[in-house]
């Protein structure tokens, strides 16, 4: 889908873009709402994510811990009718695509392992005693260290955030 104007206010102050599918953002031309993610060159925005009603808890998660985001609000869709819910997102960032889709990637791959790490633990329940509560340990350990890596990416510069896209990228070229 090609980005797609589908609503603008009488005097342009406010133009709500559809970007894709399930994503919608309304940009404050005028900066009236002093939202605070504008920069130089683009002005601040609202995101809107069309989802399910059973995928909205992980969403506003991945929002708060990963992008920093610490306001979202669930309501009936206003923009995105195809979807049972919609997700109103204050404070995104405009950022690289793929620094953006690098993030997420390292995000749904510790997710994984995390899983796997549990199933294992699972198996061996016999000689390590509770699976369950070494699982749980792990899991919060696991989860603080992503906090930590979103809080860092989210606070860096863009040289950081290059640097950080690069290392990630190493590891993925040695991982095939």
């Amino acid at each position: 889908m090609v980005q797609q104007v589908i609503k603008k206010s009488p005097h342009d102050s406010f133009i709500v873009t559809q970007l894709c599918e399930n994503v919608v953002i309304c940009e404050d031309i005028h900066n009236k709402q002093k939202w605070g993610n504008q920069t130089l060159d683009k002005p601040a925005f609202m995101t809107y994510l069309g989802c399910s009603k059973h995928e909205v808890s992980r969403y506003v998660q991945t929002f708060n811990n990963l992008y920093g985001c610490k306001w979202c609000e669930v309501r009936s869709p206003k923009y995105l009718k195809d979807f049972e819910c919609e997700i109103k997102v204050k404070g995104m960032s405009r950022v690289n695509l793929n620094s953006l889709i690098n993030l997420l990637h390292a995000h749904l791959n510790l997710n994984t392992e995390i899983l796997e790490a549990a199933e294992l633990l699972k198996e061996e329940e016999e000689l390590l005693g509770s699976s369950e509560q070494i699982a749980k340990s792990i899991v919060h350990w696991l989860s603080e260290q992503l906090e930590d890596i979103a809080w860092h990416y989210h606070n860096s510069s863009s040289l950081e955030k290059r640097i950080f896209q690069i290392e990630v990228e190493k590891e993925r070229a040695l991982e095939d």
